[in-house]
């Protein structure tokens, strides 16, 4: 019960990471791959999905089971060990709304940078991988 309770209290970051995910952009994608790059090296990484709050959805955080794919990719997450935390956040959730409203980024919609297809692994003939 206690994941259900940390990830339902994670849930904006968790969407925000499902979001640059869908829509990447180059920025984020830097971060990300720094970020993953350091949980690989984690004691405490799910490699294999026992402490994944999803079945399925390794590597996760072995503190809070979230994907990590999703995390590192949320710009207002931190790492979740509350001993040795690994990255911080970068903007908290108030701070990244903020900016978005002044540059007019909708994280929900494609930008110039990104097509809501680059993570679907689109063939020529229209069918997926």
């Amino acid at each position: 019960m206690g994941k259900l309770f940390d990830i339902f209290q994670k849930r904006k970051e968790i969407f925000e990471g499902i979001m640059n995910t869908m829509f990447t952009s180059k920025h984020v994608e830097e971060i990300a791959a720094k970020r993953m790059e350091v949980c690989m090296t984690c004691p405490h990484i799910d490699k294999e999905g026992s402490k994944c709050f999803l079945p399925g959805s390794a590597p996760c955080c072995g503190h809070c089971g979230c994907k990590l794919a999703f995390m590192t990719r949320s710009l207002s997450s931190a790492c979740s060990d509350p001993e040795n935390p690994r990255w911080e956040a970068l903007l908290s959730p108030d701070e990244e709304a903020d900016v978005n409203g002044k540059i007019g980024y909708d994280p929900g919609q494609p930008t110039q940078e990104t097509n809501s297809t680059d993570n679907l692994n689109v063939q020529p003939d229209g069918s997926y991988i």
